[in-house]
């Protein structure tokens, strides 16, 4: 899968200032993670990669959980890590990096690394999961959530049934994830959650989507098409749901 990284950078960077505003099963997500997380098999890892630590959801609830471990949080986007730098000044163990996780990690030795809907950014999910297995330790552990092809059946439908093509973001679908994770990782844990949002209108829906940075900036909807949806959705509510793999998985020794 192709993806334009230059403006899924722009797209967040963007959003810095208002993605925790116009989010919502994010968080309820990052807590699912951090639930899976009081489970580990690291119960108490020293170093720690996160990738794609946006606006510290994640990373917040990481401190909470391990508070003496070095955490090292990553992201894409320039404009998240300058705000969560701003965000967790006063706490000195944990390091703020540019970095994209189709790269290698220039540090190694982590015991655990996470990502938060994250990873579907990615154009070659068997490289990042092997860049994440290069960065851990022998026998650490890996915890992802990935939003899934399932996902956004709803807006799929709203396109589909007028004739319209759909733009999103291809996502992958689950088994597609564990065929990536398996060579470097023994899974241990494969789930699919599933997360429910309502908005006011199918325009909120994509204005939400806009603010924190998820619409990719996605330029592949004409104008004119998406005119037309907002007329014919009009003010009505409309309700999307999110499938969200929760992988886990320790690295081949």
């Amino acid at each position: 899968m192709t993806v334009c990284k230059e403006r899924v950078e722009r797209s967040f960077s963007r959003a810095a200032s208002t993605y925790e505003e116009f989010t919502f099963f994010q968080k309820q997500c990052a807590d699912d993670v951090a639930a899976l997380l009081r489970s580990s098999a690291v119960p108490e890892p020293a170093r720690i990669l996160e990738a794609g630590c946006g606006t510290g959801l994640l990373t917040h609830r990481l401190r909470t959980l391990y508070p003496s471990a070095l955490i090292v949080s990553t992201d894409l986007s320039a404009g998240m890590i300058t705000f969560c730098r701003s965000r967790f000044a006063k706490d000195e163990a944990i390091c703020f990096a540019r970095h994209d996780f189709d790269r290698p990690y220039e540090e190694s030795g982590f015991d655990l690394a996470v990502s938060s809907l994250s990873l579907q950014w990615s154009s070659n999910l068997r490289g990042a999961f092997a860049n994440f297995a290069e960065a851990l330790k022998q026998n650490g552990e890996l915890l992802v959530s990935i939003p899934l092809s399932s996902s956004l059946p709803q807006m799929r439908e709203a396109f589909q049934t007028r004739g319209m093509e759909y733009h999103g973001l291809e996502l992958p679908g689950k088994e597609a994830v564990e065929k990536a994770l398996l060579p470097e990782f023994n899974l241990v844990e494969s789930e699919v959650r599933t997360y429910c949002e309502s908005y006011p209108s199918f325009h909120a829906l994509l204005k939400a989507m806009r603010l924190n940075g998820t619409s990719g900036g996605n330029s592949g909807t004409p104008p004119s098409v998406l005119k037309t949806l907002f007329r014919e959705c009009g003010t009505t509510p409309f309700h999307v749901t999110y499938d969200v793999g929760m992988f886990r998985g320790v690295k081949h020794s």
